[in-house]
């Protein structure tokens, strides 16, 4: 069943903080060490085991490995096995440190906002082009708080600028196009439900005064 899957992933995890391998050659040696554990191989008809963790970080994230195979299927799966570990490691690293640039290239550092060049990739993601609301925010007195106050109560005053537009519409539809300029593009919305959120939003603005 899948429950006992499940703990045998568990136990096997705790079994690689002392080994890099695990490996059962006959499942009959468990009946007499861990009888827990032998029940669960014999439920899910595992006669022999070899295996090995995914590690990134030093953390573990996967396990796999062979099941059921010969003494000399088993002899020769040790270094196929490492051999794959590292493989896949490696191709993990890679996805998510693409992952990782993709999401630095789309997103605004200064407010965590989705940037220009998000929001040319959101247009073509539009489903229904015929009920779309856009909403243009400027952050009205930006520059002179900038000359009063310096740069880090501007740059707060962006951040919360932000912080408000994202209590009324959802993170995803929110884009930070110039220095002052925010962007809001609702699909599929109507009309009186976008009419409340601007409304709403105004209302935010006015509190936060």
């Amino acid at each position: 069943s899948s429950n006992q899957l499940l703990n045998i992933c568990k136990y096997l995890q705790k079994e690689y903080s002392h080994n890099q391998i695990f490996v059962v050659k006959n499942v009959d040696e468990l009946k007499d060490q861990d009888s827990i554990m032998y029940e669960w191989f014999k439920e899910l008809n595992i006669s022999s085991l070899v295996s090995f963790p995914l590690l990134m970080n030093h953390k573990i994230i996967g396990l796999f490995g062979f099941t059921n195979a010969s003494n000399e299927g088993l002899n020769i799966s040790y270094d196929i096995l490492e051999i794959i570990a590292s493989f896949n490691t490696s191709l993990l690293k890679k996805r998510n440190l693409i992952r990782e640039l993709k999401h630095l290239s789309h997103t605004d550092v200064a407010t965590g906002a989705r940037n220009r060049s998000a929001m040319y990739d959101y247009f073509k993601t539009l489903t229904n082009k015929k009920d779309i609301g856009v909403v243009v925010c400027d952050i009205t007195g930006l520059k002179n708080t900038n000359d009063s106050q310096g740069h880090s109560a501007g740059d707060e005053l962006i951040k919360n600028t932000y912080y408000c537009l994202k209590e009324e519409f959802a993170d995803e539809s929110i884009f930070r196009i110039g220095g002052d300029e925010f962007v809001i593009i609702c699909d599929g919305i109507n009309e009186e439900v976008f009419n409340k959120k601007i409304n709403d939003l105004r209302k935010t603005f006015n509190d936060k005064k």
